[in-house]
């Protein structure tokens, strides 16, 4: 797992998810999230578990874990489109989705120079071609 219970709480729950949620939901959540994370980082390239958890990784985990515990206790705010909580979350997947394809490197602390995995060659185009 890649967050704690009270990070979860005191970094990325609004205040009536925590209230209203016990330890075990948020467990639950943290460790789907983390799950979550785990097939990004492998499809990088990732040795998992990994030797050390960065600031990025702890906040995309949070933010999907906080979306789906108020999804399931039905405290998402309405418009639910525009509440913080879903953009966190979309934010925290795209960003996933960046390490997993490769235009997003995860800065493994402790790592050497170079064992940092690239899962794709970039490639870039003049005039951008957006695809």
């Amino acid at each position: 797992m890649y967050l704690s219970d009270a990070e979860l709480v005191e970094r990325h729950l609004p205040g009536d998810v925590a209230e209203r949620s016990t330890p075990a939901e948020r467990q639950a959540w943290i460790e789907a999230a983390s799950a979550q994370a785990d097939g990004y980082l492998r499809r990088a390239g990732y040795t998992l578990p990994l030797a050390s958890v960065t600031e990025d990784l702890k906040s995309a985990v949070g933010q999907i874990a906080a979306y789906n515990l108020a999804v399931k206790l039905g405290l998402l705010p309405e418009p639910a489109a525009q509440s913080a909580l879903y953009l966190g979350h979309k934010a925290a997947v795209e960003w996933l989705k960046g390490v997993g394809n490769g235009s997003v490197t995860l800065l493994v602390e402790g790592a050497e120079p170079g064992e940092t995995p690239n899962a794709a060659p970039l490639v870039a185009t003049q005039p951008r071609r957006d695809w």
